[in-house]
């Protein structure tokens, strides 16, 4: 089998539903960082004000100073106008350090989808 090409091995993000109940948190503090989504039941995307709790009960439960990436699935138009970039810095501010742009199928059909990534990352 191929190895990966990062050393020791690529990062590991468990994904969390940030609700009352923390335990893919406490399981994401022993690896390299989370995707954190918001309840189910909130129908919602994770707010940044959300996100410092999130590091917060993280570093907790670490047991290593090694870097932590807190990761969100959002959706964005890609226009890098003044309202998406302070969207974007808003999180960034927050502690997101990954932004997963959301092109679920369910979501968009494949001709938006490449659309959408057409246009690139969002900016802040």
């Amino acid at each position: 089998m191929p190895r990966p090409v990062q050393s020791p091995r690529i990062p590991i993000w468990p994904c969390g539903a940030w609700s009352d109940k923390k335990a893919p948190f406490r399981r994401a503090a022993q690896w390299d960082g989370v995707v954190a989504i918001a309840d189910p039941r909130q129908n919602r995307a994770i707010l940044p004000e959300e996100v410092p709790a999130i590091r917060s009960y993280v570093q907790q439960h670490r047991t290593t100073d090694e870097p932590f990436d807190v990761t969100i699935i959002l959706w964005s138009e890609g226009d890098r106008s003044a309202r998406e970039q302070e969207e974007t810095a808003r999180y960034a501010e927050a502690g997101v350090t990954w932004w997963i742009e959301d092109l679920s199928s369910e979501r968009f059909p494949l001709e938006e989808a490449r659309k959408r990534l057409h246009k690139g990352p969002p900016a802040h």
